[in-house]
C-alpha cells in the first residue's frame, strides 16, 4: 500500500489509527525561511507546531515503533529536549555531506542530525557490513534534483529504512516533499503514509512514486 495525502499534517495524522505505524521517517521544516509552508515562524510559533506534529507521531507509533527526525542546527536543542521529555532515546547519526554548499554564517552545512527515538526499547535490524554512525552521503543533484529545494539522498533514507523496519512494516512521511521515503518504500517492499501540504510538490510525489517499479518478489 502506497498512500500519498494532500493536506495539513496536523489535520491528516488525526484520521490515522492508534499504534498503526511501525516507523515515521520524516524532515520537518527547519524554519530556514524558505518559501514554502511553516518553514518561516516566530520561534514560538514553530515550536508549538513541533509540538503538535511530534505528539501525533508519537500517537500513531505502535508500542515499540521508531521515530526518525532529521533536524536542523538551530532548534536542535529544543526539539531533541522534547523527545527526551517524552519518548525513549535510542542512537543518533550525523549525515555528511562532504561536498556541501555554503549555506550558513559564512560557514558551509555539511551536515544534518538524524535523531531515532521510539516508544519502546526500538526495533532495529542488523546490516552486514554494519552501518557506523556517521553517514558520508555527498549531495549529488543531478540524481536527487525533482523540484524541491532540500531534497534528501535516497542512499540515507534507504539505509534508515533497512536499519529501522522490514518488509511489510507502515511507514508514515508527514513532510512527504518530493517523496524519498515513499519511493523507497515502494521499492523495498515497505507500506507507506506520505502527507504533503504543497500542491506543486505533491504533483511531483505522486509523478515519482507512478514511475517507481515494486520489486518483482
Amino acid at each position: 500500500m502506497i498512500e500519498t495525502i494532500l493536506g495539513d499534517c496536523l489535520e491528516e495524522m488525526k484520521k490515522i489509527p492508534d499504534k498503526s505505524i511501525d516507523l515515521v521517517l520524516t524532515d520537518p521544516p527547519y524554519n530556514a525561511g524558505r518559501e514554502y509552508d511553516n518553514d518561516n515562524l516566530s520561534d514560538i510559533d514553530y515550536l508549538e507546531f513541533t509540538d503538535k506534529y511530534l505528539s501525533e507521531c508519537k500517537r500513531v507509533l505502535t508500542d515499540n515503533g521508531n521515530l526518525v527526525v532529521i533536524i536542523g542546527i538551530k532548534y536542535q536543542k529544543p526539539i531533541t529536549m522534547w523527545l527526551f521529555n517524552n519518548m525513549n532515546y535510542c542512537w543518533e547519526f550525523v549525515w555528511w555531506k562532504s561536498n556541501g554548499m555554503l549555506n550558513g554564517k559564512a560557514t558551509f552545512a555539511v551536515w544534518d542530525k538524524v535523531f531515532w527515538f521510539s516508544k519502546g526499547e526500538g526495533t532495529y535490524y542488523r546490516q552486514h557490513p554494519e552501518y557506523r554512525d556517521v553517514w558520508n552521503i555527498p549531495v549529488r543533484p543531478s540524481t536527487n534534483d525533482f523540484g524541491h529545494p532540500t531534497p534528501k539522498d535516497m542512499k540515507g533514507i534507504n539505509r534508515i529504512i533497512h536499519l529501522l523496519s522490514k518488509e511489510g512494516d507502515t511507514i508514515l512521511d508527514c513532510f512527504m516533499g518530493s517523496c524519498p521515503v515513499g519511493v523507497a518504500c515502494k521499492e523495498l517492499n515497505r507500506n507507506f503514509i506520505g502527507i504533503e501540504i504543497s500542491p506543486e510538490y505533491y504533483k511531483i510525489a505522486q509523478e515519482r512514486i507512478k514511475n517507481t517499479t515494486p520489486p518483482l518478489f
